[in-house]
């Protein structure tokens, strides 16, 4: 008799086995939710506003700095997305909303395959750098792989620009 009762698992050590496996379930799904479709890690909304930055001068965000890609031969797809995350509308938005600055008139939405909603800024697809860890940081002013990356400026006075709305302005920066 004893023998048949030993070789039973003891009910507290299910009951640790099934916690154990419900924190896993549930770190999993967790891990999955907050990846996104593209793998970006960073959430934000949809609301985009001008941050003003002493080297860039005024430059669109969505919680940090927005890039567009002038690309090269090379398309930004799912490896480029690891470092340019692109600016996608949350689930159930359909339209990005325009604050203190922003003409809500030049933002807009394109469906990316694999992305989905991916936001436009005059016609641009826009992304994020992944080296941007805080509002106002601009380190994705660069060329790589993909092409010519650059803030989106939202003024005319960039420090080294002098271009028209819509042109490269200085750095590589598209002025809108």
């Amino acid at each position: 008799m004893e023998k048949a009762e030993a070789s039973k698992p003891p009910s507290l050590a299910r009951g640790g086995y099934v916690a154990i496996v419900a924190a896993a379930v549930g770190a999993l799904c967790a891990s999955v939710v907050s990846l996104g479709p593209v793998g970006a890690s960073t959430v934000h909304g949809s609301k985009f506003t001008v941050v003003k930055t002493a080297k860039f001068g005024k430059v669109l965000a969505d919680g940090d700095t927005v890039y567009t890609l002038e690309p090269n031969s090379r398309p930004c797809k799912a490896k480029c997305w690891k470092y340019w995350p692109p600016v996608v509308l949350p689930a159930g938005v359909k339209h990005p909303h325009a604050g203190h600055g922003v003409k809500a008139s030049k933002l807009g939405t394109k469906s990316v395959h694999g992305v989905g909603l991916q936001v436009t800024y005059g016609g641009h697809l826009l992304y994020w750098y992944y080296r941007d860890t805080a509002p106002g940081q601009v380190k994705g002013d660069l060329t790589d792989t993909w092409g010519k990356w650059s803030p989106v400026y939202l003024s005319k006075s960039h420090p080294s620009s002098g271009s028209t709305s819509g042109s490269t302005a200085g750095t590589g920066g598209v002025s809108f």
